[in-house]
């Protein structure tokens, strides 16, 4: 089962560091996947964020990184720039109970009922937890702020 760190976190939400290349890398080293929020400009610039376009990355580094990286495109440039992109595992959501990543993985919302080709989004490690031990089919994968904790 794949461990996704939601925004790069893994013992819990850190606002000041999350979507932060080097804290980004630091999961990676760690053995976990990334989810990371990314927009485009328009003039084509990337940027990091959840909310705002906070930092400002070369493309270079998203392909340098893309075997570990879930890129959760914000606006619709991202989209744009990446439809093509074969070699990128991305997708859209807002509040959908499923999304189709461009990798054919299923983008479960909380509390929805998975597959073995989904990824569970978990808020809270009881959640994660509470996952696991009620579904009978093993997912894909679990996304949460702590994936450093599950077991």
């Amino acid at each position: 089962m794949r461990l996704i760190a939601h925004r790069g976190n893994r013992w819990g939400a850190e606002k000041d560091l999350e979507n932060r290349p080097e804290y980004i890398e630091q999961a990676i080293d760690q053995g976990f996947d990334v989810e990371i929020d990314l927009r485009v400009g328009e003039n084509g610039a990337c940027f990091l964020g959840h909310d705002d376009e906070n930092i400002e990355i070369d493309f270079k580094w998203i392909l340098d990184n893309s075997q570990y990286l879930w890129i959760h495109c914000k606006n619709l440039d991202a989209l744009f720039a990446l439809h093509e992109r074969s070699d990128l595992n991305y997708f859209w959501h807002q509040r959908d109970d499923f999304t189709l990543t461009s990798q054919g993985i299923i983008w479960t919302y909380p509390n929805k009922r998975v597959t073995s080709k989904s990824v569970i989004v978990c808020h809270s490690l009881a959640k994660c937890q509470e996952h696991v031990l009620r579904d009978s089919v093993q997912p894909y994968g679990i996304c949460s702020d702590y994936v450093g904790l599950i077991e």
